[in-house]
């Protein structure tokens, strides 16, 4: 039960409130009415785990126009949130199956990639929200900040996918633990021959 929950929780979390920011902010809708079908449309900055650069920011951001820059907006707000939840789902996670594998080791470095996703999120959200403003009121932004952005971006992604795996690295140490061979009946031992 811990090892599911540790495993679901981060998940569900991820997968709602991203698709409750992106329904509020208004993104997806601005971004169908521009292209007919989103599945054709530049992938969000955000959404870029492998990184960008200038020139791609700046063709995203074209490709938005102006109403969907305005909804790109309100979403980048929005993501300054969303760090928050999932990082508390994945800590409440690594907390969780932590207390229950009784490991030796400070809770502490095992919470260390999920306080990275945290703040690399934040530094890439802060420095896109800035440049976009600049973009939608300018028609320029800094191509060195975009660069910074984007190896948050990579960083963000690299620290969650650790999390996720020593997330599940936990569980299945304690659905182990938990079927071991006392539970199972299996023997580990032969008996002494006499």
């Amino acid at each position: 039960m811990i090892s599911a929950l540790g495993i679901a929780l981060p998940i569900l979390v991820i997968i709602v409130a991203g698709k409750l920011m992106v329904e509020v902010s208004g993104r997806d809708r601005v971004v169908e009415s521009i292209s007919g079908k989103p599945e054709d449309f530049p992938k969000a900055l955000q959404s870029r785990f492998y990184g960008y650069n200038a020139a791609e920011a700046k063709t995203y951001w074209d490709a938005l126009r102006d109403e969907g820059r305005k909804a790109e907006i309100r979403l980048l707000q929005f993501d300054l949130l969303f760090p928050l939840l999932y990082g508390a789902a994945l800590a409440f996670s690594v907390m969780t199956l932590w207390s229950a594998l009784d490991i030796r080791t400070s809770m502490a470095w095992f919470l260390v990639p999920v306080i990275a996703a945290v703040i690399t999120d934040w530094i890439e959200t802060a420095i896109l929200l800035q440049q976009v403003k600049n973009f939608d009121s300018t028609g320029t932004f800094d191509a060195g900040q975009i660069q910074v952005a984007s190896i948050a971006t990579i960083a963000k992604s690299i620290s969650i996918a650790l999390s996720a795996l020593l997330i599940i690295s936990f569980a299945v140490m304690l659905l182990s633990r938990d079927r071991g061979p006392e539970k199972t009946g299996v023997r580990t031992s032969s008996p002494a021959l006499h």
